[in-house]
């Protein structure tokens, strides 16, 4: 019995499944290679933790790939569609005869909606699922982003050199966000969610404590009316500046939401191992960016819905209802 099946058992926990994640991760980057080898894809950016893991060194499975696009969402929907075809080829490479379909379904508000591309091989009872989140674009904006090749990804090319890949390693180039512009998406979603979620906290720990980055308020500030959607803040910063002052028993709580949600993202020794120092690496990054936002003016968060009965912080870092 593996540790990851022990860690299972014990806590009840949706574990950490190397099979499943292993087809994942390749009909992820099947997806990625076939979006950007296409001259439309010009109007999408990748982002997110499946960016992180694959363009930026990323250590935990992420099992959505996320873009903005300044085209429409059905613009987009149509785009990707017209990609199932030659994404089927390639998932006939990789996973054997199989049925490729897609489907789409607009989020709540305007700007964005998710959609699945699906795999079935003939004769087997599990589908490969792949999520696609696309967020829309205000007119005329656009996030930092860099230009990556590929085959030349560490990671991607790790995959291609061991025969795990069969992919031409050029033909495709990765429109991704900065890291520093994944880092303000990460704040604002750590800001708009009414639930903490530990895949938000282990991205945020990977930004500060190995790439080095720091808040920076000008990218947030601007990333909070970025898209179409609206921003709507759940929380405050001053919310994340107290997290490393809480009693034992909320303490305790934290780590037990953060584990519950880690749990099919890292393997389970590594999950272990984050439990018995009760995740303190990633609460202490996380409270450090924050610490950043306010040590830097705070953020403007008055004038979005969801902040009349919040306290927030103004530019001057004043408390106001």
């Amino acid at each position: 019995m593996t540790m990851d099946t022990d860690l299972g058992g014990a806590m009840g926990l949706k574990i950490f499944d190397h099979r499943r994640i292993d087809k994942a991760e390749i009909a992820q980057l099947v997806i990625l290679y076939n979006i950007f080898s296409r001259k439309e894809s010009s109007r999408l950016i990748f982002q997110g933790g499946t960016a992180l893991r694959w363009c930026y060194g990323g250590t935990r499975f992420s099992e959505d790939l996320d873009f903005v696009t300044s085209f429409a969402m059905t613009d987009s929907m149509v785009f990707i569609d017209r990609l199932r075809s030659a994404i089927s080829n390639d998932f006939i490479l990789h996973f054997g005869p199989g049925e490729c379909s897609t489907r789409w379904k607009e989020r709540g508000g305007k700007g964005a909606c998710h959609g699945f591309i699906e795999y079935r091989p003939v004769g087997s009872r599990e589908k490969i699922a792949i999520k696609i989140e696309l967020e829309q674009l205000k007119p005329d904006q656009l996030p930092d982003r860099n230009q990556l090749v590929f085959g030349a990804l560490p990671a991607v090319s790790y995959l291609m050199q061991r025969g795990r890949l069969r992919l031409p390693p050029y033909g495709s180039i990765i429109q991704v966000e900065t890291p520093e512009e994944i880092l303000s998406d990460k704040v604002r979603a750590l800001l708009e969610r009414p639930y903490i979620k530990g895949r938000d906290f282990h991205d945020l720990a990977f930004l500060v404590r190995t790439l080095g980055l720091k808040a920076e308020n000008r990218l947030i500030q601007r990333k909070l009316d970025l898209y179409e959607a609206p921003f709507r803040p759940c929380r405050t910063v001053d919310h994340y500046l107290g997290l490393d002052k809480l009693g034992e028993a909320a303490r305790s709580e934290l780590a037990g939401t953060l584990e519950q949600d880690l749990a099919r993202f890292v393997p389970g020794g590594d999950l272990i191992a984050l439990k018995h120092q009760h995740f303190s690496q990633m609460v202490t990054a996380v409270v450090a960016v924050f610490q950043d936002i306010e040590r830097n003016g705070g953020l403007d968060l008055s004038g979005y819905q969801g902040t009349s009965k919040a306290t927030v912080r103004d530019r001057n870092g004043i408390q106001k209802t």
